[in-house]
């Protein structure tokens, strides 16, 4: 019925969007209204709905000043985060178009369009795992979470890899195939473009443990990576272009979501030693370059043995032949040498002998 409802307010907001722009032209003023005026609708429809399906589910009462107190806090906090976050999204696009030319922010969206999609495709599957998280944490023992947590982590790190390697092998060819070669942007912006992205995937387990164990009282964290993100983008950029900017960006994170993140993580949340956590992702990432290094180089002495008249069918087999190979040897190293990888493989072969 919540998702049924969301979905009419979405539609409703849609439609008179759309009649607006009709009725009175682009006007953005009014469009950002409507925007504003359906997500207090939305909220109130909600709000409405909650106490009616679930009437014994009172948060707080009147007189609960501590629990208000607290969730003032945290509220605070998340949103400290949001921001930050949005910020530091925000800003590689403005600095590309103010240190190159607005020719370049397109060619830079074509490469972005195309990541962004295979990535979201990447994080679909655990955006419902929040929740069950969340009542891991809070019902069962941090040893529990932790195994949990090191499976997701293995998990994540598998796909990234997948995907960021297929990327890397054949997305110039398709903005070839799709554009022109005039398109194509240089090797070195698409390593760190791919590189962030990267990180933006398998920061996800860290991220969803964090707000599992309620941990947000680092509201410096997003502004500090978001302002680090400026000046070194604002810098690397005057020198070298897109590519300082894009560094710039892969500076920030790595300081703050690659060590700060999981330092707080695991002080805080697991109780456990930080240096657990950098020897599985050194590991990990080791399995990552041996992988990519043999596919990489490998794939195109199996393609020479193969031709198509057709250009589309060709980039089609070499998709397939350069995520396959890398897949085969990307998934060994883990099942051979990864310990934490055989629960999922038990829960994978009883899934297919279920199906």
């Amino acid at each position: 019925m919540i998702k049924k409802t969301l979905g009419i307010c979405n539609i409703l907001k849609v439609i008179l969007q759309i009649l607006s722009v009709f009725t009175f032209g682009a006007n953005l003023y009014l469009f950002l209204a409507l925007e504003v005026i359906f997500a207090i609708v939305t909220s109130i429809a909600l709000n409405h709905l909650i106490k009616k399906t679930y009437p014994w589910l009172e948060i707080l009462k009147e007189n609960d000043f501590k629990y208000k107190k607290e969730l003032l806090k945290n509220a605070k906090q998340i949103f400290s985060h949001r921001l930050g976050s949005f910020i530091l999204t925000q800003t590689d696009q403005l600095l590309i178009y103010a240190y190159t030319s607005l020719k370049m922010v397109t060619f830079y969206n074509n490469y972005l369009m195309i990541v962004q999609f295979a990535v979201t495709l990447t994080n679909q599957p655990f955006l419902s795992l929040h929740s069950a998280i969340g009542n891991l944490v809070v019902t069962n023992s941090r040893e529990k979470s932790y195994r949990v947590f090191q499976e997701l982590l293995l998990l994540k790190y598998w796909l990234a890899g997948n995907v960021i390697f297929v990327l890397y092998a054949t997305l110039n060819p398709f903005i070839a195939l799709w554009l022109d070669k005039s398109y194509i942007l240089d090797h070195n912006i698409i390593i760190i473009l791919l590189l962030n992205f990267f990180i933006n995937i398998v920061r996800k387990p860290l991220d969803i443990f964090l707000q599992a164990f309620g941990i947000f009282h680092d509201t410096w964290a997003p502004f500090t990576e978001a302002g680090l993100n400026l000046v070194s983008s604002v810098i690397l950029g005057y020198f070298y272009g897109i590519f300082g900017i894009l560094l710039g960006s892969f500076i920030s994170t790595l300081l703050i979501v690659c060590i700060w993140k999981p330092y707080l993580l695991f002080s805080k949340g697991f109780n456990l030693p930080v240096l657990f956590y950098f020897k599985k992702t050194l590991k990990y990432l080791l399995f990552y370059f041996f992988a990519a290094i043999t596919a990489f180089y490998s794939t195109p002495n199996i393609l020479q043995h193969i031709h198509s008249i057709n250009k589309y069918i060709q980039f089609a087999i070499s998709l397939c032949a350069y995520s396959m190979l890398f897949a085969t040897l990307y998934s060994l190293l883990f099942i051979l040498f990864a310990n934490e990888s055989k629960p999922l493989v038990k829960r994978f072969n009883a899934l297919i002998k279920s199906a």
